[in-house]
């Protein structure tokens, strides 16, 4: 008896929680609007695929453009998967249908959690740490090694979560090196 209670509870809050978002959309302002300013910023198209490095640079790209806009998290979603063709575009139906079911508020977040588990999942994540952990200079020249560290240490937030700590790895080759 208790389980449908707290099932019912759980019902109750998910219809409270979207109708606080679908407020805040309506204050927010009109969802057609952020979308033409979204648009006027050429959002790349994602389609799926199997490459999880096109899909982590969509989804970078993404982010830029709501760095300069002043979007809730459901606009964002919105205008987000506004840009998804293809199998990218059936993948999001199941997902959403699926999140819905389960009762999981369309955020930002949650969007990208799902996108990232398709699109980018955790091998692929362990992989690119363990490309940045075993990042040798070899034959690039200091810029091209440069730019390799940076785009690698996004995926290891642990050690490039604070400056001085993060370039430590760049230090301590460098030392080993001697030279560049």
């Amino acid at each position: 008896m208790a389980g449908r209670n707290d099932h019912a509870i759980a019902n109750a809050l998910t219809a409270v929680a979207q109708a606080i978002q679908r407020s805040q959309n309506q204050q927010g302002g009109n969802d057609e609007r952020k979308l033409n300013q979204f648009m006027k910023q050429v959002p790349p198209k994602f389609d799926g695929g199997h490459n999880p490095d096109d899909a982590y640079k969509w989804l970078q790209e993404i982010e830029r453009i709501f760095r300069v806009m002043e979007a809730i998290d459901a606009q964002k979603v919105m205008m987000a998967t506004h840009r998804l063709t293809d199998e990218a575009d059936f993948w999001w139906g199941n997902a959403r249908q699926r999140m819905i079911a389960a009762g999981t508020l369309m955020t930002w977040n949650n969007f990208r959690n799902e996108f990232l588990a398709k699109y980018f999942p955790t091998n692929v994540m362990t992989k690119k740490e363990i490309e940045f952990l075993k990042l040798e200079q070899g034959s690039m020249t200091v810029a091209e090694y440069a730019r390799k560290f940076e785009e690698l240490s996004r995926f290891c937030p642990h050690i490039n979560a604070v400056g001085a700590e993060g370039s430590i790895k760049f230090v301590i080759i460098f030392m080993v090196f001697g030279q560049f």
